[in-house]
């Protein structure tokens, strides 16, 4: 027993000592390794600290931000091609033997004009598409740019914080298609930045640039002039602050500040009052909290509900972890504003005079101003290191969804205009679609390739196509003479009004007007009286649709084209 424990004492040694000598071996070479990853590391961070770099990296940023814009012409955006179609009538209809039928220009004073005063003359030069996927690549980088002047001007110093700002660039209400607003949230933080550089060495630069980004504030979009607004009465409350804490009278400092600031507010509000929007009737919609809540992350909703889930978390756990630790430097100004736009994102309802997600829009510059208004500070550089990849590689992951979605919507496109080539120029379209309780459960997947991450449908204006691309009537049309620059002529009015929504299957199936739906669909059973064609949307999630009075000219699995064999006269 004692000879064999000796010899496993003996064997044991002799590993060991076989283990010492090769970590001895391999020694130099883990050493080198080491040394090796920290020069590495070094550099990167030294190198990171030179401006060719931070500007490298911006521009790299606003390439990759815009380059699911290169896989299709007419990307997923709800309202984006309604918006391209009246564009599109501004440009050419008047020229064009039908368009000129049904529409006519209306311009006059009207706020939220952006893309209707930016792409008419550009449709004159190059193609319709070409020139929208222009203006949404503004859209997209704009409030990037944006974004990083505010935040130079308020820290005087370049940040990578701010580039992160990418993330919230292709947010939930620019994927809705709100492109004006977009645009307007940039030109926003833009004309604040040059508040703030030019504001105390050169005052009366200030104010008169300062009307100038007001008005066209004003016409682009009407929350963009309150977000800029905000940020610069904001500023004007920190500089009133400072001059109290220095020993000025504080109602002199108030006064002396607002008689500058007067114009800026004056001239636009001039123009509001008499404009048409303001004359519209004060209607007010009011939402749930759950669907408020779900408003609130609209900065970084996109199509991937997990990713959206891991991109606020990270976001939340760094900065809640940098203000636990004292990390983060926010100037008084900007923290006013914060908190304004807090307050009013938390009070204001979903609709106010014909504006929906008012509440959302305002979540929408806190998600700006997260990164343009706050400064992380005294990180260490390994930390800063690793966020740093992390954001990159979510906004690379999100930007390769979206890329991805979009490239698949080529083919719905190619089924879309397959089924649109048969109609004829003039001609009248209704539109209808599969609504998700109405398809069959094999096909539910297919529908919500069209959802992003709340479930909000996004492929619901793509047949303004059939006014772009076949100078066809399309009910749907945004067309407010309060609202947008045209208005319809008659018949085309009186039919656009008894419309109303787009039917499913249900509402365009009923034999006669049922009084429940008549708000939803007033030509519910009377609808051949006013149309030539049926669109149906979705149409592979009900294959087994059939109307008498509907005759089959193009079936595939997005789009389906009916000619309607009899029209009836009704009665208006």
């Amino acid at each position: 027993m004692s000879d064999a424990r000796h010899w496993v004492r003996v064997r044991r040694s002799a590993r060991f000592e076989v283990d010492r000598q090769a970590r001895r071996d391999t020694q130099p070479w883990l050493d080198w390794l080491q040394a090796m990853r920290a020069s590495v590391v070094l550099r990167l961070l030294r190198l990171a600290e030179t401006p060719i770099a931070w500007w490298s990296a911006l521009i790299i940023l606003c390439l990759v931000l815009v380059v699911p814009l290169a896989v299709v012409d007419v990307p997923p955006l709800l309202d984006y091609p309604n918006h391209l179609a009246r564009t599109y009538v501004l440009a050419h209809g008047q020229q064009d033997a039908h368009l000129s039928q049904m529409y006519a220009p209306h311009w006059t004073i009207i706020p939220n004009l952006a893309l209707d005063l930016i792409l008419p003359p550009l449709l004159l030069v190059m193609p319709v598409h070409t020139a929208g996927r222009i203006l949404l690549a503004i859209a997209l980088v704009l409030p990037v740019i944006g974004s990083v002047l505010y935040s130079q001007a308020i820290f005087m110093r370049r940040s990578y914080w701010s580039l992160a700002v990418c993330l919230v660039a292709c947010n939930g209400l620019f994927l809705l298609g709100f492109i004006n607003f977009q645009l307007a949230v940039g030109l926003a933080l833009a004309s604040a930045a040059a508040w703030l550089r030019s504001r105390e060495t050169r005052p009366g630069a200030a104010v008169g640039l300062g009307m100038i980004c007001a008005v066209l504030l004003f016409f682009s979009h009407l929350m963009g002039l309150l977000f800029f607004l905000i940020l610069l009465i904001s500023h004007e409350i920190e500089r009133v602050w400072d001059g109290y804490q220095q020993g000025d009278a504080m109602i002199v400092v108030i006064v002396r500040r607002a008689v500058w600031l007067l114009p800026v507010v004056v001239l636009p509000a001039a123009l509001y009052a008499a404009s048409t929007f303001a004359d519209r009737a004060v209607d007010i919609n009011w939402e749930i909290w759950p669907g408020k809540l779900v408003r609130m992350a609209m900065p970084l909703i996109n199509y991937n509900l997990s990713l959206d889930i891991v991109t606020v978390g990270f976001l939340g756990a760094f900065l809640l972890t940098c203000a636990r630790l004292q990390l983060i430097v926010v100037p008084l100004g900007p923290a006013v504003a914060l908190a304004v736009i807090v307050v009013l994102s938390t009070v204001s309802p979903f609709g106010f005079k014909g504006t929906g997600y008012l509440d959302a829009r305002f979540a929408i510059m806190f998600g700006f101003l997260i990164f343009a208004a706050i400064l992380p500070v005294r990180v260490p550089k390994i930390g800063a290191l690793l966020v740093g990849v992390v954001i990159v590689a979510l906004f690379g992951f999100r930007t390769a969804e979206t890329a991805a979605i979009w490239y698949a919507h080529n083919r719905d496109l190619d089924q879309l205009r397959g089924a649109i080539s048969i109609v004829e120029p003039g001609s009248r379209v209704l539109l209808a679609a599969v609504s998700m309780d109405e398809a069959i459960p094999a096909q539910r997947d297919f529908l919500r390739r069209q959802l992003f991450s709340d479930g909000s449908r996004l492929d619901s204006h793509t047949a303004a196509l059939l006014l772009i691309e076949r100078h066809a009537f399309w009910p749907f049309l945004f067309a407010n003479q309060e609202q947008q620059p045209i208005k319809l002529r008659s018949p085309y009015l009186e039919i656009v009004k008894r419309t109303v929504g787009i039917p499913n299957i249900r509402l365009l199936s009923a034999p006669r007007p049922e009084s429940s739906d008549v708000t939803k669909f007033p030509l519910q059973g009377q609808w051949s009286c006013c149309y030539d064609y049926v669109l149906l949307l979705q149409a592979a999630a009900r294959p087994d649709f059939h109307h008498d009075n509907l005759e089959l000219l193009y079936k595939s699995d997005y789009a389906s084209l009916f000619r309607i064999k009899h029209h009836v006269l009704t009665p208006e």
